[in-house]
């Protein structure tokens, strides 16, 4: 890339980073197989008489139509990044599926449960320690739990599967009124 030299509000930007001190000579520095000159003195409007004077005998082109277009270089760090993102996504993939068998293996329905007797645990735990005997949110909690060994499980298990029924039975009623009285006052009026 031909630069066409530095402007005047970045000029003293330039100088800064490409003069030595004063005293010293000119000196190279060899830096990334990149050749660096280090000048010393005042610096002309263009570089174009610097470009001209180089030493190494390196022409800079002056039409870059004349050019002949190289192949693009390819550096290995991108590849190696490339494959290295490559396996984080497939550990990614893999760490999932590990995840989904992982839950599988213990049972969807399980872990649901578990679920949902941590959250219940966590609200419980929420209220103050000390509670009243007429404490009703306590009281509907502790019924709800049926234990294995309790001698009348079965029968507060069908009392409560009976009032689950009677709820929805109650409601299609409901909705069955609902209808019929909308269509008694359609047809009174």
């Amino acid at each position: 890339m031909i630069t066409e030299g530095p402007s005047n509000g970045n000029k003293t930007d330039y100088l800064k980073r490409y003069l030595e001190p004063a005293g010293s000579k000119k000196k190279r520095k060899a830096v990334n197989d990149v050749t660096v000159k280090y000048i010393s003195g005042d610096l002309p409007e263009t570089l174009d008489a610097f470009y001209k004077a180089d030493p190494d005998g390196f022409e800079f082109p002056t039409n870059p139509s004349l050019v002949e277009t190289l192949p693009t270089v390819v550096r290995q760090a991108t590849l190696l990044k490339d494959k290295k993102s490559k396996q984080e996504d497939k550990s990614k993939k893999e760490a999932e599926l590990e995840a989904r068998y992982d839950v599988w293996n213990r049972g969807i329905k399980t872990l649901e449960e578990t679920y949902n007797k941590l959250k219940e645990q966590e609200y419980e735990s929420s209220k103050p320690l000390a509670r009243y005997a007429d404490d009703k949110d306590l009281t509907e909690h502790l019924k709800s739990q049926i234990h294995s060994e309790d001698p009348m499980a079965q029968y507060f298990a069908q009392k409560s599967a009976k009032k689950k029924r009677k709820k929805k039975d109650h409601k299609k009623k409901k909705h069955k009124l609902i209808i019929w009285n909308q269509v008694s006052e359609v047809v009174v009026s």
